[in-house]
């Protein structure tokens, strides 16, 4: 009971303390950005969900008032959120903001269950402190306006915290874990042992449940970040089924692991399928080739300390 509380309060804590950084929300009328569509964004998706269309994909008055598949490429979550808002009452600008709140918060609260599986309560409160004031974060939403990005950067720590609960029954030392059931086996009762591997196995679906929404809201953030976060989880499959095949250990954990991966491409498909099979349609490629293609932007080593 003691350490239910003291969970409570540090969740507590976390959502009292992101007030010093969404503050300037709390300001009469709107504030400069680079991406200062935002509202815009919501009105329109606001008004396509009280139309019926859900997904929306189509917004019916940009592109001159012939209708623009914004959210057919453009990552829609936060705009869900906003739009939600704004349905139940609150102008765009104001929905907007609470958009922009309820982004920081779940950074807050992702990092606090992260640290919390990893190192408890105390360093959990540190750290999501830390990651909530964290410089890029305000650049995010007061210098760019980046309200994907800065959703994105609210999930991945779920998506960390879904792999540690799922590898962590095979592998930790503690008592209740899989490899040391094996070795303890003998003296447990059937009925212990039966409770141990319920608990365990509670945990790899909490961890899969967990990841899975995780990855699915960063690919529901933001389209490159989502890309990003594929390469870094692919990578991290082939690794670790490496690091088992040399260790001679089980592979089970893999098939788990790639739940994670599945379910959150699966969850997100309503996005993310047609982006990719229609974006044929569009002229992307325009974005990546030409003057802007990446290759041709990279700084000197002498430019890292002097823009001339």
């Amino acid at each position: 009971m003691k350490n239910f509380l003291l969970f409570l309060v540090g969740l507590l804590l976390v959502i009292v303390l992101s007030f010093g950084t969404i503050r300037p929300l709390f300001s009469p009328g709107f504030f400069p950005m680079h991406d200062d569509t935002q509202p815009a964004r919501i009105d329109q998706m606001a008004k396509s969900l009280i139309s019926g269309q859900f997904p929306v994909r189509i917004v019916g008055e940009l592109g001159y008032g012939f209708g623009y598949p914004l959210f057919n490429f453009y990552a829609p979550l936060p705009y869900y959120i906003g739009a939600f808002f704004n349905i139940t009452g609150f102008d765009a600008l104001a929905a907007a903001k609470i958009m922009f709140m309820i982004g920081i918060v779940l950074a807050g609260l992702s990092m606090f269950f992260l640290v919390k599986e990893i190192a408890g309560s105390q360093a959990a409160l540190t750290s999501s402190i830390l990651y909530m004031y964290a410089p890029y974060h305000a650049v995010d939403i007061y210098v760019r306006g980046a309200a994907g990005e800065f959703y994105a950067l609210g999930f991945l720590p779920l998506i960390l915290l879904g792999i540690i609960k799922i590898t962590k029954p095979f592998y930790s030392s503690s008592p209740s874990t899989f490899a040391r059931d094996k070795l303890e086996s003998r003296s447990l009762s059937r009925a212990k042992s039966r409770d141990l591997s319920s608990r365990q196995a509670r945990t790899i679906k909490q961890g899969t449940i967990i990841g899975s929404l995780g990855f699915a809201g960063v690919l529901l953030s933001h389209n490159i970040l989502g890309i990003i976060t594929g390469y870094f989880l692919a990578l991290f499959l082939i690794v670790y089924l490496c690091y088992l095949l040399l260790k001679k250990q089980r592979l089970s954990v893999v098939c788990y692991l790639l739940s994670v991966v599945f379910l959150g491409i699966g969850l997100s498909a309503f996005f993310t399928l047609p982006a990719v099979v229609e974006k044929k349609y569009t002229k992307v490629e325009e974005l990546t080739g030409g003057g802007s293609d990446f290759s041709s932007h990279f700084v000197y080593l002498d430019q890292l300390w002097n823009s001339s």
